[in-house]
């Protein structure tokens, strides 16, 4: 049923192959020969058993007549041959071997009066064991953890790789290169018997003194007489004590170093750094410029399950739960990529989450999917997380560690960021700012917006009457108080401001607001940020990326649009399916201005059938409005459309570019208004910009190529049109108009006017393969010539050399190897090709500017 699944093979009687086929052998007659049985036949099914240190056994079958037989076998180190046993049996042992020694063995017939001998069997290959060789494979405590202390007991595990039984073993162990161990047989002596390949646990009686907050070095290690293999004796571990910190509150903002908080050492392919993040969306702190972050400029890794792991809480005298607070900021794939806090009340040795979704401060938003109960998806900036310990109050030993799983066929994001870490006993007075709105979520913005602000109360007793404040960008404080608002212990409350501030100015907008309450005892909580940018500025481009939905910003009124690759596209693209049921497509940008008058639209476009990705025949009423709004949406003016007469069919995308002009001095809104008439097909959007209108650059060059193996190819580039001064960028990272000295290969230029209008082209430097041959070489010989592997070149000349260039390159052109000679009147150079793969090659001598060249074939 599976013929790729299926091989044959014939061997003769001496186990030589004479025929094979597949995967997929052909029926019926394929092979054809005759075979005649040897008249000393080969033994059969030769193996090696019961290998000893100094000892094997070897057997095999008969074959259907007897022997006597030889028996062959060397040491594979040996350059003699072997020693020979001649023996009437089908197994012999093989005595006299050394220790830890690999040896091939091969057996032969003895047949027709002892005269005649038959083929050899393939090699039996075998390594003898080491007679007495013990060792330690792990030291098993102590282990990190909080407050260890100068009396931890140092177990380990022996292991027996040689043959021979063993007991009354020596063993010590030092810490930071002072041994502990007392003498022997008081202590470090293992008495039992360790067979082989077994593995026996040991416990020394002398204790280690860790109680000092460090990481300390841990070597343990046997000594056993006759031990042949010394690698495998020593065991080496780090063990850090880790300070218990007692006194709350606790607070930790990273600017100083990591404060005891690390990677764990058994993370998966663990991405946490510490650090200045600087990535598109995670790219600044909270508070300073430093934070734990999963990558500080690139993602988290697939398959990761890493664990960012806090220092020592003693909690013994805290009475009340505690409460950990932190700022979280994270972009992930949802649901199979996730973030969650968990908990240790024994210094690490069992965890358990911490809380659920809907339970304390913004804790945890996704409760399905790979990761569970975490944080996963978009935060859209930094938030605020806090929840409360319970269980914790009293607990000696405590520690905390957020974990970072991901899936191993996620697409890799940002990741997660961490910062202002903070644990403490609940406060009287403890005013948290929870998040702070605009009540206008239009991204066009209004003259007169309002700031709204959410309290929640993490003290003890109920406040009122307390003062709030927001700040715009760098723009006076507005302060106002609560007046008659109450807020409970534990519960939330909104206040709205009555100051109203203008959000209708285009540009990027900060609104930071807080709690001033007389008394508070925990101010790192009490701000909270909103950023949001109010239009985008020319130049704009959306090409949609890395991207799954809407970009942020962007409407569509049917949310039924559709981001990522499909159907046939060779890049992302923002796309619907329009059919009977489905007739309507409108993505809207978001605000773009201030638009000039030489500012122009270009963007991608295609039909696509559904069902087959060809191209898409529009029918009498299927239409794509380009549509302008200079009201923030409320209205919209066509400036274009594509219809059944303007449009040819393609699955190529194509560009429009349409001048802006008469919406000068105005910010716009850009909408793709599809509407279906028949028929089942994809609409495709992609490559959306905003642009100033570039005066083109055409850019030409001479290109001079490449004489083989060398890099004296060059591009001379001559520019006409575009507005100077110009930037150069070319494929290899130069920057000069022109490029000299290059191999054979593709070289492309990107050129930049100073209005900022990119073009590019390529140019193809090639290589030539004839040659200006020396007048002064008298003898050029490759011998021999084709190799199977080294060929002696042998040179004369005429006249003396100053300088000889001897190069081989493969048929691409690509140097193998060059030298350097001079003063040269003969030379004689082997070329060795035994490394490389069997083919045409090329030796090359340029002696003082003239050129020769000679084929070398090597064939293996």
């Amino acid at each position: 049923n599976f013929p790729t699944e299926t091989s044959y093979k014939f061997f003769d009687a001496d186990g030589i192959s004479i025929f094979s086929a597949g995967p997929s052998p052909a029926s019926g007659n394929v092979f054809s020969t005759v075979a005649n049985c040897p008249s000393c036949p080969i033994p059969g099914s030769a193996s090696a058993s019961k290998v000893r240190a100094y000892t094997t056994q070897i057997t095999w079958s008969s074959a259907g007549q007897p022997g006597p037989y030889l028996v062959f076998y060397k040491d594979t180190a040996a350059a003699a041959i072997q020693n020979i046993i001649q023996t009437p049996d089908t197994i012999v042992t093989l005595v006299g071997l050394t220790e830890n020694t690999v040896y091939n063995c091969r057996v032969a017939r003895l047949c027709t009066n002892l005269t005649d001998t038959s083929s050899l069997t393939p090699a039996i290959r075998f390594k003898t064991f080491r007679q007495n060789d013990v060792g330690i494979v792990g030291i098993t405590t102590p282990k990190t953890g909080c407050g260890l202390t100068n009396d931890e007991i140092i177990t380990v595990r022996i292991k027996n790789f040689g043959i021979a039984p063993q007991s009354l073993i020596p063993l010590f162990f030092s810490v930071d290169g002072v041994i502990v161990s007392g003498g022997q047989p008081d202590d470090g002596l293992y008495t039992g018997v360790v067979g082989r390949d077994s593995i026996a646990t040991f416990q020394f009686d002398a204790k280690a003194n860790l109680a000092i907050p460090k990481t300390y070095l841990i070597k343990a290690w046997t000594k056993l007489d006759g031990d042949t293999a010394a690698a495998n004796d020593t065991a080496t571990v780090s063990v850090s004590t880790i300070a218990s910190i007692a006194n709350l509150p606790y607070f930790i903002d990273f600017e100083n170093g990591a404060g005891s908080w690390h990677v764990d050492s058994s993370s998966t392919a663990p991405s946490w750094k510490l650090g200045t993040p600087a990535k598109a969306t995670i790219k600044t702190a909270v508070s300073g410029t430093k934070v734990w972050t999963t990558s500080l400029t690139g993602t988290y890794n697939i398959g990761e399950q890493s664990y960012l792991v806090s220092p020592c809480f003693d909690f013994t005298n805290v009475a009340q739960t505690p409460n950990i607070s932190f700022y979280l900021n994270y972009v992930s794939e949802q649901p199979s990529d996730g973030l969650w806090l968990e908990g240790s009340k024994n210094s690490g040795a069992t965890w358990t989450k911490i809380g659920a979704p809907n339970l304390g401060i913004s804790w945890y938003n996704n409760a399905f999917g790979g990761v569970g109960t975490a944080w996963s998806g978009n935060s859209n900036g930094w938030r605020y997380a806090a929840y409360s310990l319970a269980g914790f109050a009293g607990q000696d030993s405590c520690q905390f560690r957020f974990v970072c799983k991901t899936s191993s066929f996620s697409s890799q994001r940002e990741g997660f960021a961490i910062d202002n870490i903070a644990l403490n006993a609940p406060y009287a007075k403890d005013m948290l700012a929870t998040s702070v709105q605009r009540l206008n979520t239009s991204d066009c913005g209004v003259s007169q917006d309002t700031v709204r602000l959410t309290i929640y109360n993490l003290g003890s007793t109920a406040q009122t009457a307390f003062n709030v404040r927001y700040r715009v960008n760098n723009q006076p404080v507005v302060t106002e108080n609560v007046d008659t608002l109450s807020v409970a212990p534990q519960s939330s409350k909104v206040f709205t401001f009555a100051t109203p501030f203008n959000s209708a100015t285009l540009g990027a907008y900060t609104i930071k607001a807080w709690t001033a309450l007389a008394g508070e005892q925990n101010p790192q909580n009490d701000t909270a940020v909103l950023s949001f940018v109010n239009g985008r500025s020319v130049p704009f481009t959306e090409n949609f990326e890395g991207l799954t939905s809407l970009p942020l910003g962007w409407k569509e009124p049917t949310n039924d649009a559709s981001v990522g690759l499909g159907h046939g596209s060779i890049s992302s693209v923002l796309y619907d399916n329009l059919f009977s049921s489905d007739t309507k497509f409108q993505p809207t940008s978001p605000l773009i201005g201030v638009i000039k008058p030489t500012d122009s639209l270009t963007f991608d476009f295609r039909f696509v059938n559904f069902s087959s990705n060809s191209a898409t025949q529009l029918g009498l009423l299927d239409t794509l409005f380009v549509e302008v709004s200079t009201d923030c949406g409320a209205t919209f003016n066509k400036i274009f459309t594509i219809k059944q007469s303007n449009h040819t069919p393609t699955t190529t995308m194509k560009r429009i570019r349409l001048s802006l002009a008469p919406y000068a001095g105005q910010a716009v809104k850009i909408r793709f208004n599809a509407v279906w008439g028949s028929g089942d097909y994809y609409i495709d959007i992609d490559n959306i910009n905003v642009l100033k209108y570039c005066v083109p650059t055409v850019i030409a060059g001479v290109v001079t190529n490449a004489n083989v193996g060398l890099n004296n190819g060059a591009v001379a580039v001559s520019l006409t049109g575009g507005v100077a001064p110009f930037t150069y960028k070319w494929s290899n990272s130069a920057t000069t108009r022109d490029l000299t000295n290059l191999a054979a290969g593709e070289y492309c230029i990107t050129v930049t006017d100073s209005e900022g209008c990119i073009f590019t082209k390529c140019f193809t430097v090639t290589t030539i393969t004839s040659l200006r041959e020396s007048d002064n070489l008298s003898l050029l010989q490759l011998l021999p010539n084709p190799t199977s592997g080294v060929s002696q070149l042998q040179l004369a000349f005429r006249q003396p050399v100053a300088q000889l260039n001897i190069q081989l390159t493969d048929v691409g052109g690509r140097v193998l190897l060059s030298e350097l000679r001079r003063q040269v009147t003969t030379e004689n150079m082997d070329i060795d090709l035994s490394s490389f793969a069997a083919g045409l090659y090329f030796v090359r001598v340029v002696a003082d500017g003239e050129w020769h060249t000679e084929k070398l074939v090597l064939m293996k």
